[in-house]
């Protein structure tokens, strides 16, 4: 792929260990979660609304036992609640250059993959309608929402290909799409670097953030990206946007450097949870994602 006359080195993931890693991701996420009620209620804030009691047959799972039934009449029965509407769960991917950049084993935009995707299964298998918007300067890649695995593996094999990634990062080419397509029983996970002018992404969340469901940032950073640690000396440093390579001393930027990028981090999350969005943020060489997201949506978990 070429972007202003230069080739993109472009590292993406394999499919196949793609598919691997979220597959086992997306198990432990549902266990943890146990069931779909505790699922519904950290996506919408709100607990799934209980119907009835019917007594326990075989095919039921003891899980969902009412004990204190049990206890006074002697028989089991087990809790019904009432069904819930499916959600649209719309995945909006950021596949601008700065998320091709990095130092770690896994870079920014194959991080990225291999969250979307975890999440994208948990999503289906839990009964909900999975939707994928990948974007830079336009709109790359926009799979609709549907209830079928098939739908989960379309999403992973497009994030594996190189051709999708680059560009320049403009929220607002995604405002529009997304406001006037969706109904408001959508949820929306923003994943990004959020590098970059930011005015039309605080826009773009606090509009969706009132109409739908709700709204989840994640912070998706190299290490560098964030801090540059004491004593690594002289560094190659990339513009995201012009292809420019500069030699700089890291030790006498460092201290502006790390200070200005804490103030830009704590911005981004102010900004999100002012507009009652979710947010958190993780860094490359994290690769516990299972936490990344329980701690994403632990508020309302655990209330």
């Amino acid at each position: 792929m070429k972007e202003n006359n230069r080739v993109l080195n472009i590292s993406v993931p394999d499919f196949r260990e793609l598919w691997k890693k979220s597959v086992l991701n997306a198990w432990k996420l549902v266990e943890l979660l146990k069931f779909q009620f505790i699922y519904y209620k950290i996506i919408t804030g709100r607990g799934i609304e209980f119907d009835r009691l019917r007594e326990y047959t075989e095919n039921d799972d003891a899980r969902f036992i009412d004990w204190n039934s049990y206890a006074r009449t002697g028989k089991p029965h087990v809790k019904i609640f009432k069904e819930e509407r499916k959600l649209n769960i719309i995945y909006v991917v950021d596949l601008s250059t700065t998320m091709t950049l990095g130092t770690t084993e896994m870079v920014k935009n194959e991080y990225a993959a291999l969250l979307v995707t975890t999440l994208a299964l948990v999503s289906h298998i839990l009964g909900d309608r999975v939707c994928l918007i990948g974007f830079s300067d336009e709109i790359k890649v926009f799979i609709d929402p549907s209830l079928t695995i098939e739908t989960v593996l379309q999403i992973a094999r497009v994030l594996c290909k190189k051709e999708i990634y680059g560009g320049e990062k403009k929220w607002g080419c995604i405002t529009s799409p997304i406001l006037e397509t969706f109904p408001p029983d959508s949820f929306i996970f923003i994943i990004s670097d959020f590098i970059g002018e930011k005015t039309q992404l605080y826009d773009f969340v606090l509009k969706a953030a009132n109409k739908f469901e709700g709204v989840a940032g994640i912070m998706v950073r190299d290490p560098l990206d964030s801090y540059i640690p004491e004593g690594i000396g002289k560094i190659y440093v990339q513009d995201p946007v012009t292809g420019k390579i500069s030699l700089v001393d890291a030790d006498r930027i460092r201290d502006e450097f790390n200070k200005k990028t804490r103030e830009e981090e704590a911005e981004i999350i102010e900004k999100f949870i002012e507009a009652g969005a979710l947010f958190a943020k993780t860094h490359t060489n994290e690769m516990n994602m299972v936490k990344l997201i329980l701690e994403l949506f632990g508020e309302r978990l655990w209330k």
